[in-house]
């Protein structure tokens, strides 16, 4: 029955928002709301086109003194960007910032999980490291450096796609 603006561009779409369903946020929301008598808070995701938006959801019915639904409203809140700043937080303090490998701790983390899951399994770990990256660093520049620690990560990446955890462990020194 009524809407403020920000719902209005959430819902009046020329292209809905929908979930992997395909059911609109103005279907799930109206299915939602008359399935059930119970109020709820949910996270939901929803696309539309290439985009995809996390809405924290809740429903409030409201009732009389003799516990008739008298009616009831939806608080949706937009928290794509903080849910996106929360993975990006998560992801840097994970992975080297410069290669995109994990970082030394994120990668002992990863395989010591692995080795305690696997107890009867055995692993090979590699690490290595670039002969003379000090005189390449201090000859070439740090440019020059960065793109060869690049281009090694990028090299592990696609030629060790099988292993369990790859990472950059020291300045030019790397484990799988």
């Amino acid at each position: 029955l009524y809407s403020n603006s920000q719902a209005e561009l959430l819902l009046r779409r020329e292209v809905p928002y929908s979930n992997t369903d395909g059911v609109s946020l103005e279907e799930w929301c109206y299915d939602r709301y008359i399935s059930g008598d119970k109020n709820f808070i949910e996270e939901q995701t929803f696309y539309r086109e290439d985009e995809e938006v996390v809405l924290k959801i809740q429903l409030q019915r409201m009732f009389d003194n003799k516990k008739q639904l008298q009616g009831g409203y939806f608080v949706i809140q937009d928290r794509t960007e903080e849910i996106n700043n929360l993975k990006k937080e998560q992801y840097l303090s994970t992975h080297d910032s410069l290669t995109g490998l994990y970082n030394k701790d994120y990668f002992c983390e990863v395989s010591k999980r692995y080795l305690e899951r696997y107890p009867d399994m055995e692993f090979l770990v590699i690490c290595t490291d670039i002969k003379e990256f000090k005189i390449l660093n201090d000859s070439f520049g740090t440019k020059v450096g960065d793109l060869v620690l690049k281009n090694t990560a990028r090299m592990l990446r696609e030629d060790l796609n099988g292993a369990v955890a790859c990472g950059r462990i020291g300045s030019d020194i790397f484990g799988v």
